[in-house]
């Protein structure tokens, strides 16, 4: 309570009185921060994911759709930006790629590209490893 008091007696510098008028306009409804916890996310329709993910899986030897793909393939409003964006942030989060001995580039799925795949309800083609599929198994109990 005494702590209180002497606050109360100590005079505010002008530097404290403009941070707090500055920090009260901030939290006001008329200026909303842009962080990104504010910012509702961007996602794609599920229709949209399972069409760019079957898309992935026919062509998981080159994953490097060209313009008339993207004009197949959108569903929702995309700009070229933003769905070569998509393409490439998927490539990195869920292919790895390699390099065989010709130089050529070889691309196979991640643990997190099955069970997406798994979770859109999509089949995959190709023999799924063991240890994907121990994977697989134990989030589907």
């Amino acid at each position: 309570m005494a702590d209180k008091s002497i606050a109360a007696r100590i005079p505010e510098s002008p530097a404290a009185a403009s941070y707090a008028q500055s920090h009260k306009i901030a939290q006001s409804d008329k200026y909303v921060s842009r962080s990104s916890k504010n910012r509702p996310r961007n996602t794609r329709s599920i229709a949209q994911k399972t069409k760019f993910y079957k898309w992935i899986i026919d062509h998981i030897d080159h994953p490097f759709p060209t313009d008339k793909d993207r004009q197949h393939l959108c569903i929702d409003a995309f700009d070229k930006k933003d769905f070569y964006w998509w393409f490439s942030n998927h490539r990195h989060r869920n292919l790895i790629c390699t390099v065989d001995d010709q130089g050529k580039k070889q691309y196979r799925p991640k643990l997190t590209f099955y069970k997406t795949c798994q979770r859109l309800g999509l089949d995959i083609p190709w023999a799924i490893p063991e240890e994907i599929k121990r994977h697989l198994k134990r989030t589907n109990v």
